[in-house]
Order: structure tokens, then sequence, then C-alpha cells
């Protein structure tokens, strides 16, 4: 096995740890000396207390006190006691969170949530088992301790130190549930332990770890939304790992500052912007800017300009004289829109015109065609020997929305007379 991710450990301290998997308390009295008792009156081992300190291989018993060493009879008969432990000796680090409380604590620390609260909206905390085999020499040297994944998989030391390795206590959880899993751990130890037969022996210990799952409930008013969280409980106590953060999917942005807009969406606050126009509380990617007035509002309150292709507010669009399309300031010239100041001439077998022909046959009557194409409209002008007409047709369905004419004696553009308007495009 790889030393460099061994830790090693006092022969001391490593008795004071098989002692208390063996259920016995040890009370240090000073100057080196140690009182041991049964945690159970009923347990048949020790059948009494006794006072002990640790000592080199060889030394006697003074001040009616036993010596543990290395070699030592007692300590033989310990590791034996805990070889027969069944499935295996048990322990967990030290400082493991306690449970669900101390959990939810270090979730919710990075959250403000605005005029809400989060809470657990289900956890789990599942005990799940590493694998440590330990390394006894018969001399006064230090054990060493390595420590195993299920997979088989060495921890390194710095996976060892952020799992809080170095200092366990005895912990029983093992249930049906993880027989499956303490199984595959034991396998590996009975493999691990042949492989490196020596004079040193070895012990496997099962530790075991609380893996968290479960889902945080961000509450804001009837607002509600959940993030699910996975991971070492320990890591996220300690910071090592943060909670989930919320994701806004509309505007890209994450962060644990949330609210929730007016109509009920919960986002990070730097999502949420103010309409100018309502003083609604929406999400940011729900706004728009007019290229008019730079004003920001709501995009239900938006028009695209047929003839320009601009973004600006539905009060900001003005009426084209010529062809009444509502547009853009912008593509106004003398109150005319882009399109109509830049018809072109086209003939009637222009597969557009054609097709305008053929729903509309009574305008072939007309000569001289030009024709301009917005994003929904057309707009043509034709020339007669008496008279001129100007059309704007939709462009997917070619309804008429407007329809006028001037004759050669009163130049003004005037409606189409209903009788006109009839024989044209009513069939």
């Amino acid at each position: 096995m790889n030393d460099s991710a061994a830790i090693q450990e006092d022969f001391a301290t490593f008795v004071a740890w098989s002692l208390a998997e063996l259920g016995v308390v040890v009370v240090d009295q000073g100057d080196g000396f140690f009182l041991a008792s049964a945690t159970n009156p009923q347990a048949e081992w020790p059948p009494a207390e006794f006072r002990f300190r640790i000592g080199s291989q060889g030394e006697e018993a003074d001040h009616g006190a036993v010596v543990i060493s290395p070699a030592g009879t007692l300590w033989q008969d310990i590791l034996r006691r805990l070889e027969q432990l069944e499935p295996a000796p048990q322990s967990a680090p030290r400082d493991e969170p306690s449970g669900v409380p101390a959990l939810a604590e270090a979730l919710f620390a990075p959250y403000v949530i605005e005029e809400g609260k989060c809470q657990l909206g289900g956890c789990r905390l599942e005990e799940r088992p590493l694998l440590r085999i330990t390394t006894i020499p018969a001399d006064d040297s230090p054990v060493k301790h390595h420590f195993f994944w299920r997979t088989g998989e060495l921890l390194s030391s710095h996976e060892i130190i952020a799992f809080g390795l170095k200092d366990l206590t005895p912990h029983l959880a093992y249930t049906r549930d993880a027989r499956a899993s303490v199984q595959i751990l034991l396998e590996q130890s009975h493999d691990r332990i042949q492989e490196e037969q020596g004079s040193e022996r070895k012990l496997a210990t099962i530790v075991w770890c609380k893996y968290a799952i479960g889902k945080i409930d961000i509450l804001i008013g009837d607002a509600a939304t959940s993030l699910p969280f996975e991971g070492w409980a320990r890591h996220y106590v300690s910071g090592d790992v943060s909670p989930p953060r919320f994701h806004c999917d509309a505007t890209g942005r994450i962060g644990y500052h949330l609210a929730a807009t007016d109509n009920g969406v919960i986002a990070p606050v730097e999502s949420i912007a103010t309409c100018e126009l309502t003083g609604r509380r929406v999400l940011e990617s729900e706004l728009e800017t007019s290229v008019v007035s730079g004003k920001r509002g709501c995009n239900d309150q938006f028009a695209t300009c047929p003839a320009s292709g601009d973004r600006l507010l539905t009060t900001e669009l003005q009426s084209c004289t010529s062809c009444g399309q509502q547009v853009s300031p912008r593509a106004l010239r003398g109150g005319v829109c882009r399109v109509c100041r830049n018809l072109r001439s086209i003939s009637k077998d222009d597969p557009t015109m054609a097709r305008i022909l053929d729903v509309y046959p009574g305008l072939d009557q007309w000569g001289n065609w030009r024709l301009g194409e917005s994003q929904d409209a057309y707009v043509l002008r034709g020339g007669g020997w008496w008279n001129e007409i100007r059309l704007t047709l939709d462009l997917a369905s070619l309804q008429p929305h407007r329809a006028q004419e001037r004759t050669k004696v009163v130049g003004r553009w005037r409606p189409l007379p209903d009788v006109e308007w009839r024989r044209l495009f009513e069939k």
C-alpha cells in the first residue's frame, strides 16, 4: 500500500480508540496512568475496572496498574476481540454532522430571500461506508491507517483530511441496507491483507460517513421552486462544497439572492427589473428598450416596425400617410415611410405581381406598376389613363388593408369608392 496516502497514529491513541470500540471508557488519571471500565455493567469484558499505562515491550506492571505494550498479552487480547466484532469494528469521524439540523443551517446560510424563506423540502442522510486498514507494528512504531472507497480506490491525503478521518470515534450504523456495501469492503480488506502477509498485524474497520440527498424549497408568497442537492454532509457543513445556486433559465444568471416578480417568477435579484411604464417588477429578459425614446418596457408593450425592423413602444408608432402602416418615426420622411419612398417598377409577369393579379384580376386595368414590400404588407401603385391607384395588401393572405385612388382632375388621394372596392376585391 502507498504510504504517501497513509496517516500515522501513536500507539497510545490507537489503544484508546480500540478500548472505546470494545465498550470501555478510559479516564486519564494523570502521570501517564488511565482508568478503564466497561460502559455496560453487564458486559463480560473487562470483568472489572483496571488501571493501565502505555509501556514498551517487556515492561512490568507497577503501582497496581497493568502495562499495555505492542507485544503484550493484554494488547493481543484486545486485538483479538476487535477482530471478532461483527461485521467489523465500526467508527465515524468525531466531528461528523450530527443530523439534519446542522446540515440545514449550512445549506441555508448563503441564501437571501426577499420577502420569503427557504426550507428543506426533503432530506435523507445515508450512512455510507469506507474501509480503513490499519497496520499494527509489533514494536513501538506508530500504527498506519489507509482508507479505501467502495470501488477499491485509495483515498488521498487531502481526502483523508477533508473527511475528518484522522480522528474517529465508535459509531454503529450497520443495517441490512448497507450489508452489500460492507461485504464488498470486507472482501477487499481480506484480499489486501492476504496480499501483504508479514509480521505486522492488520485490522479492518468500517468508517461511516453521512451522505445527504434532498432539495431546498424556496418560497416567496405563492411562488415556489426547488433546488436539488446531493453530496457528503460534512462538506456542506464545512463549506468545502457550496449549496446549489439558483439558475434563471430566462436570463442565464445564477445566484443566492432571490426575489419574485409581480407575476410570481422566482429569480436572482439581478434578473429582475422594473417596467418604466407600468412599474411592474418583471424578468429583465421580459423588458425591451425602445430605439425611439430609450424607455424600458415589457415585451407586450412593444411592436416591430414593418418598414425598418425597429423595436419600439406601440404608443410610439405613427401612420404612414401613403400606405397606412403603423411604423417607427425613424422610418418616416415627410409622413411617408421608407417602403413607400422606395417603390420599384414591376412587370405583370413578375411572380409576385402575377400572384396578385391572379387573385384580383380587376387590377389588370392599371399598368406601370411599382411595388414595395415591408415585413407585413405589399405596397403597390398603378397608373391608368384616367386615374392612379395605390394599395396595401397583406403579405401572406393578400387581403387589402387600404385602397386609394386619385384622378388626373383631382390630384388628392381618397379612399376607393365602395362600388369599386367591391368590384375589385369581393368575389
